[in-house]
């Protein structure tokens, strides 16, 4: 269902409200997926996520977790006094939890931009492991860098194309990036721990 829709998203070219740009996501460090990691019956709400995080009180990046439907978060990313607005779900795979960042529909409309220039824009997921929610909330982005050298040395683990020498876009289905991810999930996002390239240790200030 959740794959369904995105891609009738997609096909409708509903970029106008976007939020986020491939671009801007590769250069942020993250790696973008033109497909979700969950399907329906993956997903899990967790009412402890509900909350703001940030390493302190006084820290200018913080996240904010609000319940959005059943199974669903909308989350506010702030970090020098800039905001970013996501929807978000929390998945299962195997034993392990996950989320799933999708830019909200909504946070492109107030941008003073053309809607040729916002056409330009294009939607992507990203998912973080999530390791534990509390006394902390830990939690680690897919590392590019692994990822990149990864695919340099396998070109077939996963679809997927280059943007320069070593941007990844993953364009696999769902079914696959579940695989993949199960697969690869400690090298990935850490081995057993947030790596360095991708940690978020963050604390309930609210």
């Amino acid at each position: 269902m959740a794959g369904e829709l995105y891609v009738m998203k997609t096909k409708s070219m509903s970029m106008t409200a976007a939020g986020l740009a491939l671009a801007g996501l590769m250069l942020a460090g993250c790696v973008p997926s033109l497909n979700p990691l969950y399907t329906d019956e993956d997903l899990v709400f967790e009412p402890k996520l509900v909350g703001v995080w940030a390493e302190n009180a006084e820290a200018k990046e913080r996240w904010t977790f609000e319940q959005a439907g059943e199974k669903a978060y909308r989350v506010i990313y702030e970090e020098d006094g800039e905001r970013g607005e996501f929807e978000v779900r929390l998945l299962r795979l195997g034993d392990q939890l996950y989320l799933d960042f999708f830019p909200n529909d909504e946070a492109m409309k107030s941008m003073e931009r053309n809607d040729l220039y916002k056409y330009h824009w294009l939607p992507a997921h990203t998912f973080a492991r999530v390791y534990q929610v509390e006394p902390e909330l830990s939690m680690a982005f897919m590392n590019p860098d692994w990822l990149a050298k990864r695919l340099k040395a396998e070109p077939d683990a996963i679809a997927h194309v280059m943007r320069g020498d070593d941007a990844v876009v993953l364009t696999a289905s769902t079914k696959a990036l579940q695989a993949f991810v199960r697969k690869h999930a400690d090298e990935a996002f850490g081995e057993g721990k947030p790596s360095d390239a991708a940690d978020s240790k963050l604390r309930r200030i609210k």
